[in-house]
């Protein structure tokens, strides 16, 4: 139950610092709150200037799956402990892949939406854990 909490309180301040970070950029998609184009962030590739704390955002939620996967490793094994393992050696390869490949904006405003999804997530398992 801890660690639902935790992640719910995590997730929620890396959505917190995604919508500050992505807010009024031009590739922010109106779906999201902005009033941009998604298309917009390959405007320039690979060749592009990117916003103020961008990398930052992409290095914190890449450390966050980074430890994930270290923790996945030396943490107890479940039963889904092969398909978990595979969910964070994707996840990192994704992140290593868009941070390499200069891909930054398309690959932020990605993990905004699963860094949402979350939050609902973490919740929603959280309030499942808790007996009465």
């Amino acid at each position: 139950m801890a660690k639902s909490i935790w992640n719910f309180a995590y997730f929620s301040w890396a959505t917190a610092f995604g919508f500050y970070v992505l807010w009024h950029q031009d590739f922010f998609p109106p779906c999201l709150g902005g009033k941009g184009e998604f298309d917009l962030g390959w405007k320039g590739f690979p060749f592009k200037k990117h916003p103020y704390l961008l990398k930052e955002y992409i290095l914190w939620t890449m450390g966050y799956h980074v430890g994930s996967l270290v923790n996945h490793f030396l943490g107890p094994k479940r039963n889904d402990f092969l398909e978990m393992a595979l969910h964070h050696v994707v996840a990192l390869y994704l992140f290593c892949g868009m941070y390499m490949f200069n891909a930054w904006e398309p690959g932020a405003v990605i993990a905004l939406l699963h860094d949402i999804a979350d939050i609902s997530g973490n919740f929603v398992k959280f309030l499942s854990e808790t007996r009465y």
